[in-house]
């Protein structure tokens, strides 16, 4: 039976449309996560996308659009990522097998050894993925609900939280005119060795900070004298009478850890969060990194769902 679903590439005049589908499958709308027209456009022209190059739309003959891929070419480390959003019904598989068809003529187009995609571990989608698809990583969802959190920080000394350490440790806001070279050396510096992650540049860091946390002080910096130890990268949105809260990333300097830094530097966010009138605090992690999901849950985070990780290097 010939299928009622055609792919075509994204084009700007889309733009409402789409963000109309992704705030839809994703039950965004009228939250605090619903996705902005400024957001998305912000998004989609970061360095190194292009969206009439790397994005994609599923539609029905209806011209209803029922999915969405964008996918991601870290060039560094031979990789595309395929971020897919599809419309949960009985063509859904059939949605993400013609995705995956383009995503692989666009990683054999670019020489790249590796395709990447994640999607939710309760998607039928899981069933019927083919053999030469492997199943890489389990990322968890978790979330830490605002008296909890703060009952977790009753005793934490804010404006010192790394005096137990030492005194010469202080926590500061980005300066976005002069401390973009530094976040970046930090993050790529703790991240160097982490799977599936690609070196930043700084522009790259300079564009996801204009439009994840205009203000910059979201972006805390944990510093010893001169020296940057570490970073909690914090985001807070209040929208449609909602608040949330997300810890992006954390990073320790490989020459800082060991000191305890790590678990004061995530309270420094929470903190800095709920301070700031969030109602919850929420992060992904490695399921598999332990030592971090026990810290987590210690600090009063439970999953709330998870994801997996595919990989795919036969195209």
């Amino acid at each position: 039976m010939q299928s009622n679903i055609s792919i075509s590439s994204f084009k700007w005049e889309d733009t409402n449309d789409v963000i109309e589908f992704l705030n839809k499958v994703g039950n965004l709308k009228n939250t605090e996560k619903e996705i902005s027209k400024e957001f998305f456009t912000g998004y989609h022209k970061l360095p190194g996308s292009n969206p009439l190059v790397d994005s994609f739309l599923a539609k029905r003959n209806d011209n209803k659009i029922i999915g969405f891929m964008h996918l991601i070419y870290e060039e560094k480390i031979s990789r595309i990522v395929a971020i897919t959003n599809i419309s949960n019904t009985s063509q859904t598989y059939e949605i993400f097998t013609k995705f995956m068809s383009i995503a692989q003529d666009f990683a054999t187009s670019n020489k790249v050894t590796v395709l990447h995609t994640q999607i939710k571990s309760d998607s039928t989608i899981v069933d019927y993925i083919d053999k030469d698809w492997i199943q890489v990583k389990e990322y968890w969802d978790l979330k830490c609900d605002r008296e909890k959190g703060l009952s977790k920080l009753k005793n934490f000394n804010s404006p010192r939280p790394f005096s137990s350490i030492s005194d010469n440790y202080i926590s500061e806001p980005l300066d976005l005119n002069t401390g973009i070279k530094d976040l970046t050396s930090i993050q790529n510096i703790s991240f160097e060795n982490h799977w599936g992650f690609c070196p930043n540049t700084e522009e790259e860091i300079k564009g996801r900070i204009e439009i994840t946390n205009p203000n910059q002080e979201g972006v805390l910096l944990i510093k010893d004298q001169d020296n940057i130890a570490g970073y909690n990268w914090t985001i807070f949105v209040n929208r449609n009478g909602h608040s949330g809260g997300w810890i992006s990333m954390t990073g320790v300097s490989p020459k800082y850890r060991g000191l305890g830094l790590g678990r004061s530097i995530v309270m420094t966010g929470m903190q800095y969060l709920f301070d700031k009138g969030a109602d919850y605090v929420e992060l992904e992690v490695d399921s598999s990194n332990l030592p971090a999901v026990n810290l987590y849950k210690s600090l009063g985070f439970t999953k709330r769902s998870e994801t997996v990780w595919l990989e795919k290097t036969k195209f």
